[in-house]
């Protein structure tokens, strides 16, 4: 018979803990959101466009798309493990930690912010890194972690920390050569090309990178 630490490290590992995190993330964030405590998240800017502008600062909305991005975020690190083996056995502890630590704070789990925005391009873009190991040509995997990122950019400036960081990791991949390079360069300005080309956005519509502390969003009174 297995014993106890075995039992307990299957039901850890299993996909039951899996679902009760997930159900435990959802059930606190209804609960913050509904009691009103939890301060409203400022989505901030990119460089042409405005999230809140397009969300209208709807709370059902915020955090419906909050945990559906949460959720997707726990999907795609199980996907990762599956496919590029980062822990040797079969677990589901990588998405239910995630699913436990971001209900640990309201602010992450119940109000849509960059954050979870930011982790789902970092998992897409870890799944275009590491399938493109030591291939020469990789060039439309580089052009299209580029071109996503830039585009998110234009929603939020956080997102361009990400562009020194999958360049960073691209070449330590050993797959940035001439070629890459270029698609890299390509993946920045296509965005742009494409939204000042049809007129969705001008010149005018720029808005400056401006830094907000994340304690500006949080009570510290006493």
């Amino acid at each position: 018979m297995a014993s106890i630490e075995e039992k307990l490290n299957d039901f850890f590992n299993g996909s039951y803990f899996l679902v009760l995190s997930w159900i435990a993330l959802v059930v606190s964030a209804v609960v913050a959101s509904a009691s009103g405590e939890v301060p409203h998240s400022s989505y901030g800017q990119g460089i042409f466009f405005s999230v809140s502008d397009m969300l209208g600062n709807s709370p059902v909305a915020s955090i419906t798309i909050n945990i559906a991005l949460v959720t997707a975020i726990g999907a795609l690190m199980q996907m990762l493990n599956k496919v590029f083996s980062f822990v040797r056995s079969v677990t589901t502890l990588l998405a239910s930690s995630f699913f436990l630590l971001t209900m640990a704070n309201p602010l992450t789990s119940s109000v849509l912010h960059a954050g979870p925005a930011l982790a789902l391009i970092v998992a897409v873009g870890a799944f275009y890194l590491f399938s493109s190991y030591m291939n020469q040509h990789a060039q439309r995997s580089i052009f299209l972690t580029f071109a996503i990122v830039t585009t998110c950019t234009m929603f939020q400036w956080a997102f361009v920390l990400l562009l020194p960081a999958f360049m960073l990791g691209f070449i330590n991949m050993r797959i940035m050569n001439a070629k890459g390079i270029i698609a890299a360069l390509l993946g920045i300005f296509t965005p742009f090309w494409i939204v000042l080309g049809l007129g969705i956005a001008s010149i005018s519509d720029f808005k400056p990178f401006v830094i907000n502390s994340a304690w500006e969003t949080l009570d510290i009174s006493w």
